[in-house]
């Protein structure tokens, strides 16, 4: 009987787990930038669902992909040489665009089998090596944040994101990103700065005020809070904005 319980817990287990990476990848994001958009919609699309990883082509370029800095087995940040990838610029050459491919359908597929598999070492070491080689990858991002909570690694996503900003710090999103992290930790005055700061860089950028009336709301300030609902409602946010 215990055995029988046993086996049904892990179960429920894997499918949360499943759902958890699916709620991730299902942020507001992907309904408002085109940059969540398939991959087969990414110009120089050189690599298939099923070929070359970004780690074959690091090997056979190795001098075309120089990182900035990567991660320690404590969740820290080590020193490299060289710059990594901008997520924003990339696609704007066809290698770039090949390694974005890349990274996508092959590594962050592959996190979502070992997250759903429970396996904390090959979570981290692929989300370790997406963030170096790009460490502003949004969804990337978002996926530091899901292993941070699943997998107990304290302040594994405020390192990522505090990175990705001190390298590519011109970018609303990201500011927007981490400012709602911020605020989903319990950081609320120093996420509704953040998102306060995306929306100053990028007036119209629609989810930077959906979150940032989400952040009002969990702060207390409903009039703020409505206030930028209804501003990211007229820039086309579709998503629910939660307590309005």
């Amino acid at each position: 009987m215990n055995v029988n319980y046993c086996k049904i817990f892990t179960f429920l287990f894997i499918i949360f787990l499943s759902q958890a990476f699916q709620q991730a990848l299902a942020t507001p994001l992907v309904h408002h930038f085109h940059i969540f958009q398939s991959e087969s919609d990414q110009p120089h699309s050189l690599f298939s669902k099923n070929s070359t990883s970004a780690v074959a082509i690091s090997q056979t370029s190795p001098n075309i992909f120089p990182v900035a800095y990567g991660y320690n087995e404590e969740g820290t940040t080590e020193g490299f040489e060289g710059q990594a990838w901008d997520y924003f610029t990339m696609s704007q050459t066809p290698m770039g665009a090949a390694f974005l491919t890349a990274a996508n359908n092959a590594h962050l597929r592959r996190l979502h089998l070992w997250i759903t598999q429970g396996s904390r070492k090959d979570s981290l070491s692929e989300i370790r090596y997406i963030l170096i080689r790009i460490p502003n990858h949004p969804r990337a991002l978002v996926m530091a944040e899901l292993i941070e909570k699943l997998f107990k690694k304290e302040k594994f996503a405020l390192t990522a994101y505090k990175k990705a900003l001190n390298i590519y710090p011109q970018y609303a999103l990201t500011h927007a990103q981490y400012g709602r992290y911020l605020t989903k930790i319990g950081k609320r005055s120093e996420g509704i700065k953040s998102l306060q700061q995306a929306i100053q860089m990028d007036p119209k950028l629609a989810v930077g005020h959906a979150w940032l009336a989400m952040a009002y709301q969990r702060d207390g300030q409903k009039d703020l809070a409505k206030s930028s609902g209804q501003i990211a409602k007229k820039l086309g946010y579709k998503g629910k904005i939660s307590g309005l």
